[in-house]
């Protein structure tokens, strides 16, 4: 699997579209993973239309994030692991994450899918991109080859347990992999 910086513009296109579409209007949101907007190659990819007054960004990497405090010394950068969101619960409108808990194993993501929830205000939404597969993220595979970062076929449902009105659709395929986009309310 290849992904050209073509392919990666349409998929940036549609989180614009899905962040434009599904996030609420008013509230705080929490994007998680600064990477593709301070160290990645794909820079122009950067907040995916979010507004930054009311954004809240999220990184592990405490070298990412200080590159982030210099690069957009006007945006709210918190260090933290999404594993272990570090907020109070109830505390944001939206959670944006787009591939970025195909970092976790796949055994954690049920646990990040309940942080997520845990800090969404009542009726929140929660906008997921993960890859998909049952081989594995080749991808992520090359930057830890002991762990496979996906989330397995079928298990979404599972995992999503505590969400209302959930709707997804595949964003892109190649062969077993694909790229899943969710949208997901918190019940209220």
């Amino acid at each position: 699997m290849r992904l050209t910086r073509q392919i990666v513009r349409e998929i940036h296109a549609h989180c614009r579209g899905l962040v434009r579409t599904y996030l609420p209007e008013t509230g705080r949101v929490l994007k998680t993973d600064l990477y593709n907007e301070v160290k990645g190659g794909f820079r122009h990819l950067d907040g995916v239309g979010l507004n930054e007054d009311r954004t809240v960004w999220l990184e592990y990497d405490e070298r990412t994030c200080r590159l982030a405090r210099v690069r957009f010394p006007h945006r709210m950068i918190v260090r933290g692991d999404i594993r272990a969101l570090p907020f109070q619960a109830g505390n944001f409108a939206g959670v944006v994450d787009l591939s970025t808990i195909d970092h976790v194993l796949p055994d954690q993501m049920p646990g990040v899918l309940q942080e997520y929830r845990r800090v969404l205000e009542r009726w929140g939404r929660l906008i997921l991109v993960a890859w998909t597969s049952e081989g594995g993220n080749p991808e992520a595979q090359r930057w830890n080859p002991q762990a496979q970062y996906y989330l397995p076929d079928g298990d979404m449902p599972r995992c999503l347990e505590g969400f209302d009105n959930v709707g997804s659709n595949v964003i892109y395929r190649d062969g077993q992999y694909s790229l899943v986009a969710v949208v997901a309310e918190k019940e209220g």
